[in-house]
């Protein structure tokens, strides 16, 4: 009967262990790309799937561009609203609000790469 609880127990606490999971790559790092490096690397990714001409990759480059600033300021924005108000919660209203603006944003997107 010993012999099978520590059995289990050891299973248990390898399976506990197993579950931590380590954070790897640039999502995580403590040093993130700047706006222009993660512009630089869609736009090349973006170019390998497509093959876009010179002219296309400098049109998507401002593109990308634009939108990764915009997604750093925004990052920031909410990084600062979260310090100061740690335990606020959003009324449905400022819930749409947020998800509607996001939404307008895509479709822009959408119809400016077109």
């Amino acid at each position: 009967m010993k012999k099978i609880m520590i059995a289990m127990l050891v299973i248990a606490s390898c399976s506990a262990v197993a579950q931590e999971g380590h954070r790897h790559g640039p999502r995580h790092s403590e040093d993130p790309l700047t706006p222009e490096q993660v512009a630089t690397l869609q736009t090349k990714r973006m170019t390998l799937a497509l093959d876009l001409t010179q002219a296309q990759q400098e049109e998507v480059q401002k593109f990308h561009l634009e939108n990764a600033r915009l997604r750093k300021e925004k990052k920031e924005a909410r990084k600062e609203e979260r310090n100061k108000e740690s335990a606020k919660v959003l009324s449905a209203d400022e819930r749409f609000s947020r998800e509607s603006e996001r939404l307008d944003h895509m479709i822009a997107s959408k119809e400016k790469m077109k």
